[in-house]
């Protein structure tokens, strides 16, 4: 006989299909005095965008050489370190090099290039259509804007990143660069890396060469206060069902301004708010090297915990010029080394840790270890791709944004912070009075869930996927150390245990888990992912009058799912064994 056709003719009386309703029954009482986060799976926001091509190419053809202007390629050194930027040499005072481009009427645009002085000091920049233009001068030597309005800032070794934003009336727009009315013939300037963005300010510079690029990032998305959430893989989008975590503090300050003084830079800046975070807002910043000589390159905040305690350190990172980080933090008992490039944990030396992506290069980077002190320092090592002590070069970095430390085996869903720590509130669903007894029958049932866990097996005690009962009396499927992991039926009824049954083979809590658990007198049994465990025959039934999603009954500060409930049905009927066996199949 097949497994299909040992599937339950009875159906359930509860269905609780959270991953394709994307919503709670009306019969669930739900509460997090808190806002929190989760991913939509829908909900993406512009992230790089340059709308220009051949960005580094002033000498094609794309870009209009006007009154005898002239480029020689790849002259000197980008601000990147390559050899591409270019010379833009003058003919007269209307020199100039231009691109057209389609644009939308009455939205914003704004257009900037990296600019560097050779024998000249002035570069003009304008958006000219045909009823209006924009256009500012900048003194590339003194760093100003000497005309117009435009913004201005320095980014090393003689470079300044020029930008001007304008409303579009029209739908075409030609984009100059050219020099000011004080230019004569034969004065240069040094251009590399026009962009142009459909937005009123200036982001991460993204190179082009014959198409146009505007990248995507799946959102973070913020659920208000005693909202639950529906939460989705950010980069499948695969809806992961209802959220349910646990109470949880991030003790690191100004979790998105590491420019801030909370973070100290060792040899390396901050260049805030440089790039789209993964909650679609331009608050990523950009941590650079400096030049200093055969040494390390840190970010570091120093704050107060407890002693072997186990901690996760986490933070949201992109690779830019450099990709390989190092998180050696012995206080908090990590030294992990992560590749923002190929998406890998390194080289494990102290404590666990993983690398998530979450879109558009980003990953959330996890590293979870022992306290072995008060005081507490999270620390990140840049490398320059073999080691974290070398010479940088000024330029070199990557892109960070949202770190938070927790006490707690396992990461949990980012919580903002700026001056002072922020505590997220615990979830909490349940279903009690008539809401419970209209379906749930006290003599025998079978409950039914699709669930995931994303805390570790190591340590933290058990994770209810649902506990229905009170102190004293339970029904609950729930996995923990007796288990390795493993989801089970757990029985108490008067403060003694009925049963507790674990199928020895299942699948691990980190692979998602399908468990029945049934319940009759002298009759308990569960199975996991096809696996049944060994059938108690001796017990009692608890009497029960309300049911917990995801958290157990009698402890409001631990022993959470800490992860997504996908399904969760009941059937008014002790299933056969071959029916639990086929529903987890």
């Amino acid at each position: 006989m097949s497994i299909s056709q040992n599937y339950p003719i009875i159906n359930p009386s509860l269905s609780l299909d959270f991953a394709n309703t994307k919503a709670l029954d009306s019969r669930i009482t739900f509460s997090r005095p808190t806002d929190a986060v989760y991913y939509d799976g829908k909900t993406v926001t512009k992230a790089e965008e340059n709308l220009l091509t051949y960005s580094q190419e002033f000498d094609n053809a794309i870009w209009t050489k006007a009154n005898s202007a002239t480029i020689t390629a790849n002259s000197t050194t980008a601000p990147d370190g390559t050899t591409t930027a270019d010379t833009f040499t003058l003919a007269s005072n209307i020199s100039g090099a231009y691109q057209t481009q389609s644009v939308v009427s009455g939205q914003q645009y704004v257009f900037s290039v990296y600019a560097k002085q050779n024998t000249y000091a002035k570069l003009a920049m304008e958006q000219r259509q045909s009823s209006i233009s924009t256009d500012a001068i900048f003194d590339i030597s003194a760093g100003t804007v000497i005309f117009g309005s435009g913004t201005i800032t320095d980014v090393g070794n003689g470079w300044y990143r020029c930008s001007i934003v304008q409303t579009a009336t029209d739908t075409s727009d030609l984009f100059i660069l050219s020099g000011d009315t004080t230019a004569v013939s034969g004065d240069s300037i040094y251009l590399w890396g026009a962009q142009l963005e459909a937005r009123d300010t200036v982001t991460a510079y993204q190179p082009t060469t014959t198409q146009p690029i505007t990248n995507y990032i799946p959102t973070l998305l913020t659920a208000p206060a005693n909202t639950a959430r529906f939460d989705h893989n950010p980069v499948t989008g695969e809806s992961l069902g209802l959220l349910v975590e646990e109470q949880r503090t991030n003790l690191a300050l100004r979790s998105e301004e590491f420019d801030n003084a909370s973070w100290a830079k060792t040899r390396a800046s901050i260049t805030p708010n440089t790039i789209v975070a993964p909650d679609g807002t331009l608050t990523g910043d950009k941590w650079v090297e400096d030049t200093t000589a055969s040494n390390t390159h840190t970010l570091v905040q120093n704050v107060t915990i407890n002693n072997a305690t186990v901690y996760s350190f986490s933070f949201y990172a992109k690779a830019a010029e450099r990709s390989l980080i190092r998180v050696n933090s012995p206080s908090i008992g990590v030294d992990l080394w992560f590749n923002l490039a190929t998406g890998l944990l390194q080289i494990p030396t102290l404590g666990t840790g993983t690398i998530t992506p979450v879109g558009n290069g980003w990953y959330r980077i996890v590293a979870t270890g022992t306290s072995n002190t008060t005081s507490g320092a999270a620390t990140i090592f840049l490398s320059n791709g073999t080691t974290h002590i070398y010479t940088g070069d000024g330029y070199s970095g990557i892109y960070i944004w949202g770190a938070q430390l927790e006490a707690g085996a396992f990461p949990t869903s980012y919580i903002k912070t700026q001056a002072s720590q922020v505590t997220r509130s615990a979830d909490s669903a349940s279903m009690t009075g008539t809401n419970f007894s209209d379906w749930y029958r006290q003599d025998e049932g079978t409950f039914y869930l699709e669930a995931q866990s994303d805390a570790p097996t190591v340590s933290g005690g058990n994770r209810f996927f649902l506990d229905v009962g009170a102190s004293g009396n339970a029904i609950a499927l729930l996995t923990g150390l007796i288990s390795s992991g493993q989801a089970g039926l757990y029985v108490q009824a008067n403060s003694s245990q009925q049963a507790y049954i674990v199928p020895a083979s299942s699948q691990l809590l980190s692979s998602g888990q399908k468990v029945a658990g049934a319940y009759q007198t002298n009759s308990f049994q569960t199975a996991n992912n096809g696996v049944l465990g060994i059938q108690d025959t001796s017990g009692i039934v608890p009497s029960v009058a309300i049911m917990y999603i995801g958290r157990v009954s009698t402890n409001t500060t631990s022993n959470y799912l800490a992860g997504h409930i996908k399904k969760l049905s009941y059937y008014p009927a002790r299933l056969t064994n071959e029916q639990l066996q086929a529903l987890t199949s």
